[in-house]
């Protein structure tokens, strides 16, 4: 945990596109095709949380509008 930033919980893997590992857990073989995955992944998560938000501003201006 990181007690002196905008964000509890470091959220570098959101950039990096790499999830958190378990020491008792042995990588995959193909560990770097699963990065680029997870990478396209929150990218698309990303995109959708863009998106979503343009949707929500429009939302907004045509209830003013009204």
């Amino acid at each position: 945990m990181r007690a002196s930033a905008r964000y509890v919980y470091d959220q570098s893997w959101l950039k990096d596109g790499e999830m958190a590992e378990f020491s008792c857990v042995e990588p995959e073989p193909s560990a770097l095709a699963k990065a680029r995955i997870m990478k396209a992944t929150n990218d698309l998560i990303a995109d959708l949380h863009g998106v979503m938000s343009v949707i929500e501003s429009v939302h907004r201006e045509i209830f003013v509008a009204q």
